[in-house]
């Protein structure tokens, strides 16, 4: 009986090492894979210039490495943090440029013209940042943190100038 019960531990032993074998195999093919694999050279690449905020450049790289390789789950991710980057950036240029002109119109607003240009900017800012969506994990810090400034100053001055128009 305990010579059948050691054979049957032999065996389990020998196919956990089987099988330990092969996990290690497999995980050592990936591995060479992920590295010596032209696409994702090219990724990495991508996700350098990403990280050196090169968001345009990025997408650029990340678009042509996932279309070669539509398997290439860090190019597309690439591309889909580039994308939002690229719409934080538009927004914070966009609110640089018009906050000049609704803090002119926060000034001055003495005709009912210049009320609802200041209004109507507003409210398109304040959508416009809306329309970004949710900052995540995947939207660098700075540009998130730099247009919830702006989005809080809009929001602010509409509730302040504008507080039963909705």
């Amino acid at each position: 009986m305990q010579n059948n019960e050691s054979k049957r531990r032999s065996a389990t032993s020998k196919l956990n090492l089987s099988l330990l074998a092969i996990t290690a195999v497999v995980i050592a093919l990936l591995t060479l894979y992920y590295v010596a694999s032209p696409s994702y050279i090219d990724s990495r690449d991508a996700k350098a210039l990403f990280a050196a905020g090169r968001y345009q450049e990025a997408l650029n790289a990340a678009e042509i490495t996932y279309a070669e390789n539509p398997y290439n789950i860090m190019a597309y991710s690439i591309v889909e943090q580039s994308k939002l980057a690229l719409n934080y950036e538009r927004y914070i240029a966009d609110a640089a440029k018009y906050k000049i002109e609704i803090d002119d119109l926060i000034n001055d607003h003495s005709n009912q013209i210049d009320r609802m240009k200041l209004k109507m900017l507003l409210e398109a800012m304040i959508f416009d940042y809306a329309r970004l969506g949710e900052a995540g994990y995947k939207t660098p810090p700075h540009l998130s943190k730099e247009a919830d400034e702006y989005n809080r100053a809009f929001t602010d001055a509409y509730a302040r100038l504008f507080k039963n128009a909705r």
